[in-house]
């Protein structure tokens, strides 16, 4: 039994460092290339070797469980608000039906379902 734990404790700790995208082990060759750098006289300070573009995997991660979850609830929780103003839209003219869809429909379902995992460049808020 104590066997069974440890080894669903071994699994999970696996599968969060796999999910979170961490190293297993800590590459030797980047520790040592980065402590060379670090002791060489004269040399300005290089900006991380990472590309400006792309989040990292622990922003993705963070956005997959947790904020495209919520997102996906506020979405739908919207679409509700929206079915129930669309009758006060409708003869409003100043809203109008129209703006009412982009801003209850259109933004949040765009921020949940076509923005790229770990984005938050383009968000509304």
């Amino acid at each position: 039994m104590c066997n069974l734990r440890k080894s669903k404790a071994a699994a999970l700790a696996l599968s969060l460092t796999l999910t979170l995208g961490l190293p297993l082990q800590g590459s030797c060759k980047e520790q040592e290339s980065a402590k060379a750098e670090e002791t060489q006289p004269g040399t300005a300070e290089a900006a991380p070797e990472t590309s400006q573009g792309t989040p990292s995997n622990e922003i993705k991660t963070l956005d997959a469980a947790a904020v495209r979850p919520v997102s996906l609830t506020a979405s739908l929780f919207s679409t509700g608000t929206f079915l129930l103003s669309l009758p006060f839209a409708a003869f409003d003219p100043a809203i109008g039906p129209q703006k009412s869809w982009e801003n209850l429909i259109d933004y949040p379902y765009g921020y949940t379902f076509k923005r790229p995992l770990g984005d938050f460049s383009g968000s509304v808020w």
